[in-house]
């Protein structure tokens, strides 16, 4: 059987009553992952351990699963490998316009990978790095006692999800009311003073409804060009 065109291999399985198989290939800790949750599927299914089992090696018969997955490991995976995964999960952040629920189950897939080392992070860690990694306003939110004070990680989680929800609409309503203002505006009109000054005058923009009020209000807005975080002297 030839490598895929990648260069990886991967894990196929025709049912849940057929052992698991990796492809020749070059085996990365993702790849082992999905395999041991193969194979654990497969022992589930199956009272007795297949014969391709015991055909590896006698050394298997005695080990534990948890022993097994660790020469596995040690074996086919580059040396340090846990640590490189442990420094892709820290060096994540969340970017602004990406939704929560998808960047902690990226967050979290990691740390699966790293399940049955001594770099996997518990829950407190998790917790941690996850407060120190969000985007910013979901990092203000944490320090709130509301959010603070929860001590479930799911609810804790959960709780970040609902806000990311109402952050990420109030996302798209900014943007829409500032593509809305500067979207299809025909050029400016120009008109001469006595002076010479040629001066341009531009259309007269549509009143603004009392939701987009205030979300100028709440985010330090200038209800003449329609533009968020204005400092006072750009105001004037």
């Amino acid at each position: 059987m030839s490598a895929p065109a990648s260069g990886f291999t991967t894990v196929t399985q025709s049912s849940t009553k057929h052992p698991p198989i990796l492809t020749p290939g070059k085996i990365t800790p993702a790849i082992a992952h999905v395999w041991e949750n193969a194979c654990l599927q497969y022992f589930k299914h199956n009272a007795i351990i297949s014969d391709w089992y015991y055909n590896n090696s006698n050394t298997f018969d005695v080990m534990m699963w948890k022993d097994f997955l660790s020469t596995f490991h040690a074996h086919f995976l580059p040396k340090g490998w846990d640590s490189a995964v442990l420094t892709q999960l820290l060096c994540t952040h969340q970017k602004e316009d990406e939704n929560f629920e998808d960047w902690i189950l990226s967050i979290e897939k990691l740390n699966t990978t790293l399940r049955g080392t001594t770099s996997r992070l518990d829950d407190a860690r998790l917790r941690a790095q996850i407060s120190a990694n969000i985007c910013e306003d979901l990092r203000f939110a944490c320090d709130d006692n509301d959010v603070k004070n929860i001590i479930s990680f799911k609810d804790w989680k959960d709780k970040l999800s609902q806000l990311d929800t109402v952050r990420m609409c109030e996302c798209t309503h900014i943007l829409r009311i500032t593509g809305a203002s500067n979207r299809g505006k025909p050029p400016p009109l120009s008109t001469t003073t006595k002076g010479g000054i040629s001066r341009r005058k531009g259309p007269k923009l549509p009143p603004l409804t009392d939701e987009e009020l205030k979300l100028l209000r709440n985010n330090d807005g200038c209800f003449k060009c329609r533009k968020f975080f204005i400092s006072e002297k750009e105001h004037g």
